[in-house]
């Protein structure tokens, strides 16, 4: 008589479209019960850059976050028109991506059941449902995310060494890597993954190049382009935003692409190494909630101090005002 495994596997595929299909309705659901509008700052950001790049070519000179997302958001608003809707029911179809590639890497690993399970589990992660309504590269990361992880499970459970594979993984890398900071991680676990292998190491060193080409195919360009500007605020600045400020530290208001703000919270960091690793996550959110997360904001501080120079006694009390807010590391 069969077992239930039996069963359970002579239906992959019905359980496998059902569950895909769970999933998309889970994510358009939510998608289309919520309001119109932004839910947070970033998400702003990344649609004023979006119109600016669909109505000049470039984005505005003051976006500094990673590239990839406002262009994806642009590419939406050019096809289906500037609503939110269908820019988020392409996440929510990237989203039943990902539950589809996290099925495939546990069915070549574990077999048929537990893929099933895994697809089961990540068509109902609640996380991965709200991220289909919320404009942020969180959910394309994550699918490419797994999807590059796909990839290398297919080439490692194949037996053979498949250089195309390798390289679209690296080309995967360098997308996510020009998406959000997640991408970055991903480039160093694939080449320790790669490093560690049980092959000669002469293969490995191959292995190691041709990711790194697949990366540098999209990677070389941007990073060229940054250095080339003097324009390094997506890699530096916005570490230098959210590291907490350690006590006695008065962080600077940033400049150039952000190195001294950086600096100033690393060194501080360094010199209170009781602090640095006792400090709770609360105690880091209150330390910056200033304040330098919209560089229009700290430059309209900086002008009116700047114009208040000549009244000494009116530029200290609005510098008291500003500290008394919560806002004296952006003044």
């Amino acid at each position: 008589m069969p077992t239930w495994r039996d069963r359970l596997a002579a239906g992959e595929w019905k359980w496998v479209l059902g569950l895909a299909l769970l999933a998309l309705g889970l994510r358009g659901g939510y998608v289309l019960s919520q309001q119109r509008g932004f839910y947070f700052q970033d998400s702003l950001d990344y649609d004023r850059a979006a119109r600016a790049f669909l109505e000049t070519g470039h984005f505005d000179p003051k976006y500094y976050r990673f590239p990839l997302y406002p262009l994806f958001m642009a590419a939406s608003y050019e096809l289906f028109g500037t609503g939110l809707t269908p820019f988020r029911m392409l996440q929510a179809l990237l989203g039943t991506g990902t539950c589809l590639a996290v099925w495939g890497i546990a069915r070549r690993l574990f077999g048929p059941t537990t893929g099933l399970l895994a697809l089961s589990g990540a068509a109902l992660f609640p996380v991965h449902i709200v991220l289909a309504g919320i404009e942020y590269p969180v959910s394309p990361g994550t699918f490419l995310i797994w999807l590059v992880l796909w990839i290398l499970v297919v080439r490692e459970t194949s037996g053979g060494r498949s250089t195309a594979l390798l390289i679209t993984a690296g080309i995967g890398a360098g997308l996510t890597a020009m998406l959000f900071e997640g991408g970055l991680v991903l480039c160093l676990f694939l080449l320790v993954s790669v490093g560690i292998r049980t092959v000669s190491w002469q293969a490995r060193l191959s292995d190691c190049a041709v990711l790194g080409l697949g990366a540098s195919l999209l990677l070389g360009p941007w990073v060229y382009k940054m250095i080339r500007t003097d324009d390094l605020r997506p890699l530096i600045l916005k570490a230098g935003i959210h590291l907490p400020a350690a006590p006695g530290v008065n962080p600077p208001l940033w400049e150039g692409s952000g190195e001294n703000l950086l600096e100033s919270k690393l060194t501080g960091l360094a010199d209170n190494p009781g602090w640095t690793v006792a400090v709770k996550p609360a105690e880091a959110s209150a330390e910056e909630r200033n304040r330098l997360l919209d560089p229009e904001f700290t430059a309209l501080l900086r002008m009116l101090l700047d114009a208040l120079t000549p009244f000494p006694e009116a530029r200290v009390h609005a510098a008291q005002v500003i500290m008394s807010k919560g806002l004296d590391k952006a003044a």
